[in-house]
Order: C-alpha cells, then structure tokens, then sequence
C-alpha cells in the first residue's frame, strides 16, 4: 500500500489530498486561524468529516485529541519527546 499525501498552502490553512495505492480517497483541511488549529479528515467528495483532530497542550509530551464522526474519542499521546515516537 502507498500512501500520498499532497498538501496545498493557503494563507490562513492548509488543504491536503491523500492517496492511496493512485487513487484518492481522503482529503483534510485545518481551521484558518487558530492557536492549536484543528485538522478535518474528510472521505472523498463528503461534506462530514469522518476525524478531527485537535493537538493539546502538553509540556514534554505530544498529545492529540481525536474525535471520530460517530462521536467516539480517542487520545494519542507520545511515549517519549526525545525518542519522538
């Protein structure tokens, strides 16, 4: 499987489009102007995004907040910032 993510530089946000194997099955898009700017993930040619994800303050760790589009949500969270996985 090879996934290909292009992304398009707006002033305010940023639009990207992702692949997979060749074809297009997603695209997401930021909020324009925001602290910790969310992200939408969107099935191709839908209108509801089926995630979102938000990045949470945090002082040693990367977290991120996902909501999925039946409501359920996750938490993501770093093992470790100075082995960044």
């Amino acid at each position: 499987m090879v996934i290909d993510i292009n992304q398009k530089k707006i002033s305010f946000g940023d639009k990207y489009r992702i692949f997979v194997d060749g074809e297009r099955k997603y695209a997401a898009a930021t909020e324009l102007i925001s602290f910790m700017p969310r992200l939408y993930l969107f099935d191709n040619n839908k209108s509801q995004a089926r995630l979102t994800m938000q990045k949470r303050w945090s002082w040693f760790k990367t977290r991120y907040k996902l909501t999925l589009y039946d409501g359920g949500v996750l938490d993501f969270t770093t093992v470790s910032v100075w082995r960044m996985h």
